[in-house]
């Protein structure tokens, strides 16, 4: 394709094969003539970018995912984005339009590719595509920059994610998931994976190993000195543990009924421990086997979100707590070793995301961001990511690290340092929702989902799975 000045962004328009593109459109009058006269009207000032996707979306199966269904785009949305970046990069384009262009721009590129009934092979050249057609805008984004400096972080993550949604090229072929699950949720259960709050997989192979009985709400699991085990909220207080012996499941209420007893609104797992936190504002570790208290018992601050995060300093119990109302949210310690509570000197967060040796991490509009666990002095600063809504960390040889969902592909930094440890592992199609942690033949893995597949690496050198890894 030429590279036109940007003072002609609609040059050679015309010249490209829209309605062969437009092929699969949900829109069924879908044209090549309406396109082009969208475009025109964003270049002139008089459009929305978003209005594209009445034309780009695809009519694919994306699956039915545990949040309803997602869109791709049609085979014409690469094509389309170069002539957006041009646009936006032409001088006589007014700054709101041209932050809605990169607004779209990110759209596109963060949808799902993953279509029912397309080959790896397809997929492959679908992300592709779409790289190249980025490789052929970055002219026009660093114009879009120059003349807009405030869309430098957007622009950034773009191109900082360019490849991500297939594997690389010296992988395609040998590595691919470990499992298809329609699932947005993953947790590490001592040797297992629970997917889905339902599902134990075998973190060496994928094979599912057994499926918990269906139940209401949802659960936790952990493996506790009796074994893998999987912990619900009791209908009438205390908690129901679901226990898989010799190819069945048992089940085990435990803890004095309602009102006697305990009725929680959350339960957390910090690798062979749980916690619960009760209708009463009591929060602390349980015994699962009996339902009840282990240790000191803390109260929850007032107005505080349904979450929480336990972790541990040495021997001590810890969890985090987030109380409050945007934008006056305040962070919360909660010792649950002596019973008692303070807050930490965390501001503008959203989630404690994971934990490691000595800190927390948080994702915020500023990014990743580390703390001190014992004083809440930050580290360091904070690490960028796209879009960050999972992660977790893992240790080699004595030294943490932090796995960082970024779109659709994982970031690795050093826990202390924020420092980044190796490439971005692409290989996802759709926007990775959570990572946990295992330890798989002696080496610590990485395991994702997407609401589609999971898939697995190797934390070390990054090798997906299958793959054999380098001597």
């Amino acid at each position: 394709m030429l590279i036109m000045g940007w003072e002609r962004p609609l040059d050679g328009v015309e010249d490209v094969a829209w309605d062969e593109l437009l092929a699969g459109s949900w829109e069924r009058e879908a044209s090549g003539e309406r396109v082009v006269g969208l475009l025109r009207d964003i270049a002139a000032g008089q459009g929305d970018p978003a209005s594209l996707d009445d034309l780009l979306l695809d009519d694919a199966d994306y699956f039915y995912t545990e949040s309803g269904t997602d869109s791709g785009y049609v085979a014409a949305m690469p094509e389309a984005l170069r002539f957006l970046a041009r646009i936006a990069a032409a001088p006589a384009t007014g700054d709101r339009t041209r932050v809605a262009i990169i607004e779209q721009i990110e759209e596109m590129c963060w949808a799902p590719i993953d279509a029912e009934g397309a080959t790896e092979a397809e997929l492959d050249a679908r992300v592709d595509t779409l790289r190249a057609a980025l490789l052929d805008s970055r002219e026009a984004l660093d114009e879009v920059v120059r003349l807009a400096p405030h869309t430098a972080p957007r622009v950034a993550r773009r191109l900082a994610a360019l490849g991500a949604g297939a594997y690389e090229p010296r992988w395609r072929g040998i590595a691919r998931p470990l499992g298809h699950e329609r699932s947005y949720r993953i947790a590490s259960a001592g040797p297992l994976v629970l997917v889905g709050g339902d599902r134990f997989l075998d973190p060496a192979d994928g094979t599912v190993l057994a499926t918990v009985p269906p139940g209401r709400g949802s659960g936790v699991a952990l493996t506790d000195p009796e074994g893998p085990c999987f912990v619900r909220r009791g209908r009438a207080g205390g908690l129901v543990v679901w226990r898989h012996r010799q190819g069945n499941w048992q089940r085990t209420r435990v803890g004095l009924p309602w009102p006697l007893g305990k009725l929680f609104l959350t339960l957390a797992a910090d690798g062979d421990e749980l916690y619960g936190w009760t209708v009463s504002g009591a929060v602390g570790r349980v015994d699962p086997r009996s339902g009840r208290w282990i240790g000191a018992v803390a109260r929850a601050p007032r107005a505080a979100e349904n979450g929480l995060h336990p972790y541990r300093i040495g021997d001590r119990r810890f969890a985090v707590m987030i109380a409050g109302y945007h934008p006056e949210r305040s962070v919360f310690r909660l010792d649950l070793t002596r019973g008692s509570v303070d807050r930490l000197p965390i501001e503008n967060v959203h989630r404690c995301i994971t934990s490691f040796r000595s800190g927390l991490v948080f994702n915020g509009p500023r990014g990743v961001r580390r703390f001190d666990a014992e004083s809440g002095a930050e580290i360091g600063d904070p690490i960028p990511a796209s879009y960050f809504s999972s992660g977790c960390s893992y240790e080699i040889d004595g030294r943490s690290y932090l796995a960082i969902g970024d779109i659709r592909q994982i970031r690795r930094v050093d826990a202390e340092t924020g420092e980044p440890v190796g490439a971005p592992l692409p290989g996802h199609r759709r926007e990775i929702t959570a990572i946990t942690a295992a330890i798989v033949a002696g080496r610590p893995t990485l395991i994702s989902v997407d609401g589609a597949t999971v898939r697995r690496w190797d934390a070390e050198t990054g090798t997906p799975w299958p793959a054999p890894l380098p001597e």
